[in-house]
């Protein structure tokens, strides 16, 4: 009998480290609950699972969770192994959707990467074939429209995993 822990949910504990520069989730974890990572200032490589949930229609959190990387403003690559992405939305804790809570920040201050936008090298990099990280509503568009949008953080795209 295996006495192994098997992690399925990172919770906040690491807001504002700022000896964290590479994020490596591991395989098995399905959901990172927000704030978990928020104000690492020096963080700049962010490696996701292919385990995040998908689909989860979960109005309040996504599998990636409010302000979970707000504030990681030096973020220069992120990896996702999952081949559909995982839900990154969520709305204000009344459920009303007039105060919005990006899993990937929500001001030109806090965007991840928002520091490295100007040289134009932030990459999204997923799996060739990968589908939903382009999608521009529902509950995987933070990828689409804040981490990929020109004028949040800039993020490109790139199918090579």
């Amino acid at each position: 009998m295996s006495r192994c822990i098997k992690l399925k949910v990172i919770k906040p504990g690491f807001a504002a480290m700022s000896g964290i520069e590479t994020i490596s989730i591991p395989e098995g974890v399905t959901e990172i609950i927000g704030n978990a990572f928020e104000h690492c200032l020096n963080l700049k490589t962010i490696r996701l699972p292919s385990t995040l949930r998908v689909g989860v229609n979960d109005f309040y959190e996504g599998a990636i969770g409010s302000y979970a990387f707000n504030y990681c403003v030096n973020v220069t690559d992120i990896y996702c192994a999952a081949v559909q992405a995982p839900s990154a939305r969520s709305m204000n804790d009344a459920g009303t959707g007039s105060v919005y809570k990006g899993a990937f920040g929500d001001s030109s201050a806090n965007y991840v990467g928002r520091n490295t936008y100007s040289a134009k090298t932030n990459k999204l990099h997923v799996p060739v074939g990968a589908t939903g990280y382009s999608t521009t509503s529902g509950i995987t568009s933070d990828w689409k429209n804040t981490l990929c949008s020109t004028s949040k953080c800039g993020f490109t795209l790139v199918y090579d995993l």
